[in-house]
Order: structure tokens, then sequence, then C-alpha cells
């Protein structure tokens, strides 16, 4: 494994374990505390207020969602475009044919790391 991808891999994985610890925390927590937690809420919540706040934020939950399977079929139609045209935007070719990438050699500068 190259020095690179190991550092790569320990740099994620530090960053990964807190949060994943921190949430389960967070999960053993609130499993413990639901029922008082709901209860002080319920008291301080207007839930009018919040159905009339909802309707009137409609409009830009649907633009988002909307605004995200744009971008989603955007990057379906210049994947199957990529396909269809060969080399990828760093200038390797889609299907890894010739002898010398088959064999692991990696003299070629535009090999990925």
């Amino acid at each position: 494994m190259r020095k690179v991808e190991l550092i790569i891999i320990l740099v994620t994985l530090a960053l990964a374990i807190p949060f994943i610890i921190l949430a389960l925390i967070e999960v053993v927590y609130l499993t413990d505390y639901a029922r008082s937690i709901s209860g002080a809420m319920s008291g301080v919540i207007e839930w009018c207020e919040v159905a009339l706040e909802g309707s009137a934020r409609w409009p830009e939950l649907g633009g988002m969602i909307i605004g995200q399977l744009l971008i989603l079929s955007m990057l379906l139609v210049v994947r199957r475009q990529k396909a269809e045209s060969g080399p990828d935007l760093f200038g390797n070719d889609a299907t890894p044919s010739s002898s010398k990438h088959a064999n692991g050699d990696r003299g070629d500068p535009a090999w990925p790391l």
C-alpha cells in the first residue's frame, strides 16, 4: 500500500471514529430520555405555528427536491455520453485494453495514483 493511501485512510478514520462515538452516545441518551424530552417540548412548541410555517415553506422544499433530481439526471446523461465518447476527463481510457495498463505498469504520468 502506498504511503499516501495509508495517510488518507488514517485521517478518515481519525475524523470518523469520534463522530461515530458521539452519535452512539447521543442515541443512547435520546432513547433513555425520550419521554421526558417529548413531554418538555410538547408544552413549549405551539404546533399551529409549526404547521403554519411548514405550509409557508413547502415551495422551498419542493424546489430543493426538484433541483436535486435535475442534478442527478444531468449526472446520468453525462455518464452515458462519457461511456460512448471514450476517454474521461482525466485522459485515461474508459477500457483498459492496452498491455501497459493491464500489466500494472505505472510509467504513464496520466495514470492515477
